[in-house]
C-alpha cells in the first residue's frame, strides 16, 4: 500500500495520520510524506485534516531534523580512568613535589588531560591522528623542558615565581594545542568563534561534574565516618585526585562531537540533557558505594 493510499484511508482519523507521520519521520521519508500530503490536499482541498497538515508542513519545509549524536563512551571512559589513575599517582606529595616548591600534579594535570582529550577526539573523528599525536607529544616535551629548566636558576625566589607562572600559563598552552588540533592552521571566523563557545561549555560542564563529584565524595566519606571507619589517605587521594582526572575527557565527550567541525556542532543542548547524562554516569558509582557500605 502506497503512502498516499494510506493517507486516504486515514483521511478522517487524526490519530492514524499522525502515526503515518511518525513512521515516516523514523524511516527518513519526510519528503515522501510531504509529497503525499500535497497530492491529497490537491485532490480534496475541502478536507480540514489534509489542509491542516499541508500548512503545517509548509512551515517546516526547510526543516531537516538533526540526527541524534552518539557519544563514544567506550573510548571516553577508559581514557578518563587512565587519566584519573595518573592524577592519583602524581597526587602523592611525598614523592611528587617539584623542587619541594610546587606539587607535580599542579604543573602536569593540564598536559595529561589535554593528551587524553586529543586521543579521544582523534580516534573518534578518525582523522588528524598524526597532528593530534604530534601536538600531544610536543606539549608534553615542552612542559618537561620547562620543568627541567627551573633547577638551573640560582636564586630561590626566582625558581618559585617561575614555577607559579608556569602553572598558570601551561593550561593556556594546552588550550592552544587543542585549538590547533581541531581547527588546523587555517580556519574560518565561524569555526574559531564556535571553538571558543564550545571551550567555555566544556569548562562549565567540567565544573558541574566537579560539583556533583564533590557532593558524592562528601556523602561517601560521611557514610563511612558514621560507621567509625576512617578511609586511608591512599583511598582519599583516589577519590579526590582520581575523580578529578576523570572530568576533562568526560566533559569533552559530553558536549563536543569530534566528527563535526566546530561551526557544525550542536548548540541546542540544554541543562536537562546534561543532568540526564550526569545521572547515568553517577549511577554505577552510587550503586558501588552502597554495596560496599
Amino acid at each position: 500500500m502506497s503512502l498516499e493510499l494510506d493517507m486516504r484511508v486515514a483521511e478522517s482519523s487524526p490519530k492514524e495520520l499522525e502515526q503515518i507521520y511518525q513512521d515516516a519521520l523514523r524511516d527518513g521519508d519526510i519528503d515522501r510524506f510531504r509529497s503525499a500530503i500535497l497530492a491529497c490536499h490537491e485532490a480534496d482541498p475541502d478536507n480540514p485534516l489534509y489542509a491542516a497538515w499541508y500548512f503545517r508542513l509548509q512551515d517546516t519545509a526547510g526543516f531537516v531534523e538533526k540526527p541524534r549524536r552518539s557519544v563514544n563512551w567506550l573510548l571516553a571512559v577508559p581514557i578518563g580512568i587512565l587519566t584519573g589513575l595518573i592524577f592519583w599517582l602524581l597526587s602523592d606529595l611525598e614523592n611528587f613535589t617539584h623542587l619541594d616548591i610546587i606539587p607535580t600534579l599542579v604543573v602536569w594535570w593540564s598536559p595529561i588531560a589535554t593528551m587524553g582529550a586529543l586521543v579521544f577526539m582523534a580516534v573518534t573523528a578518525r582523522r588528524n591522528q598524526v597532528r593530534a599525536l604530534a601536538l600531544g607529544m610536543g606539549l608534553l616535551a615542552t612542559v618537561a623542558y620547562a620543568m627541567f629548566f627551573a633547577p638551573g636558576m640560582e636564586v630561590e625566589w626566582k625558581v618559585e615565581q617561575y614555577l607559579i607562572l608556569a602553572a598558570i600559563h601551561i593550561p593556556l598552552l594546552c588550550w592552544i594545542a587543542l585549538g590547533i588540533s581541531v581547527l588546523g592552521f587555517r580556519s574560518s571566523v565561524e569555526d574559531r568563534f564556535a571553538f571558543l563557545i564550545k571551550s567555555i561549555e566544556v569548562i562549565i560542564t567540567a565544573g558541574l561534574y566537579l560539583i556533583a563529584g564533590v557532593v558524592l565524595s562528601a556523602i561517601t566519606v560521611g557514610m563511612f565516618a558514621a560507621l567509625s571507619i576512617e578511609l586511608p589517605e591512599l583511598w582519599l587521594r583516589l577519590i579526590a585526585a582520581g575523580g578529578f582526572g576523570l572530568l576533562p575527557v568526560l566533559a569533552v565527550a559530553s558536549v563536543y562531537d569530534p566528527g563535526s567541525p566546530p561551526s557544525a556542532q550542536d548548540f541546542d543542548q540544554g541543562l536537562s540533557r546534561f543532568i540526564a547524562t550526569m545521572m547515568r554516569l553517577l549511577l554505577p558509582l552510587t550503586l558501588g558505594v552502597l554495596v560496599i557500605y
